[in-house]
């Protein structure tokens, strides 16, 4: 970072330089059970867009919302702020950028946004949104030419009132580390047959609730995590990022308003080569999309069954694959 940057950040987390440039990040794995957790206390601090609540998007690129500092000076065009060592990446267009995440949660960890046009979360267009999970994507290549083992990856998007981001700028995240992939996709290599997903795949054809676009195929799930559970399997991550905007414009139009989104990427795909023998037929790309719940009714979110329980579940996935069939 610059001067500048050093003063934002330090700022935005309440702590001085060398806590924020020293931080400790502890990853912590239950070898039985797969769970995992990743602690960095600092990541409490965090103030830039906590407890606000979602605003309209700006009506033109002139009017960018005055309370948000990723629409004006934090933007895509002010990139000498802060900096990988990589460098920063940018959208072929040039209208999204990418910055390293204040408060760590893996070796590789970054941010993808877009300017002042692409503010709110519900107003991104199409190509906004697959430009998002394809600058994602172009940051991991990035990365990869410092840190050739980098090969774990996720890309993800929170939306909604309730997402878990101190962020209300649009934007995907990217974690991605070496040594092995993150606690869900590992507790499935690990449990499940090594074909699991085409399996799964199948088991909902057969059930009538998948769904195929060019070279993507998804299903609404037959036990749902929580509302309105969706999986999809792609090629390339631009596919996938086009068919899952459709997904959740379509769910979104009936009643979708907090989701999280996850393209859970191979190891093979990251780094082109054939990857653990556990991930050997795991997809190029899994995305994962569930509803978390209505945010104006109050046991619609997850709770205390969905976390230490069993998923207790209102929209039936019948109904809901019916709402995405054209």
């Amino acid at each position: 970072m610059n001067p500048e940057g050093w003063a934002v950040a330090s700022g935005v987390m309440g702590l001085p330089r060398e806590a924020v440039e020293h931080q400790i990040v502890s990853i912590v794995q239950d070898r039985f059970t797969g769970h995992e957790a990743i602690i960095n206390s600092i990541r409490a601090r965090r103030k830039a867009g906590a407890g606000e609540p979602a605003r309209p998007a700006p009506s033109s690129p002139d009017s960018a919302p005055a309370h948000c500092s990723w629409c004006r000076e934090w933007s895509v065009r002010q990139s000498e702020l802060w900096a990988d060592e990589w460098g920063p990446v940018w959208s072929a267009d040039g209208r999204i950028g990418t910055r390293p995440n204040w408060a760590r949660q893996s070796p590789v960890n970054g941010l993808a946004f877009g300017d002042e046009r692409m503010h709110s979360v519900d107003s991104l267009a199409e190509s906004d949104f697959v430009g998002l999970f394809e600058t994602g994507e172009r940051y991991l290549a990035a990365a990869r030419r410092v840190r050739a083992a980098t090969r774990f990856a996720v890309l993800f998007l929170n939306g909604g009132p309730k997402s878990a981001s101190s962020l209300e700028h649009a934007h995907v995240q990217i974690v991605a580390r070496d040594d092995r992939h993150f606690a869900y996709p590992e507790w499935i290599a690990a449990r499940c047959p090594i074909d699991y997903w085409q399996r799964l795949l199948a088991a909902h054809q057969q059930a009538g609730l998948a769904m195929t676009e060019g070279e993507c195929a998804g299903w609404v799930s037959l036990a749902p995590v929580k509302e309105r559970d969706f999986t999809a399997l792609s090629r390339s991550v631009t596919q996938g990022a086009r068919f899952m905007y459709r997904i959740w414009r379509d769910l979104a139009r009936h009643g979708t308003r907090n989701f999280s989104l996850a393209a859970i990427l191979s190891p093979a795909h990251v780094a082109g080569d054939g990857g653990p023998e556990r991930f050997a037929q795991w997809p190029d790309v899994l995305w994962r999309f569930v509803d978390r719940g209505d945010p104006a009714v109050a046991h619609g979110d997850i709770g205390t069954m969905e976390l230490f329980g069993s998923a207790v579940i209102a929209s039936d996935p019948f109904m809901v694959a019916a709402l995405l069939r054209r």
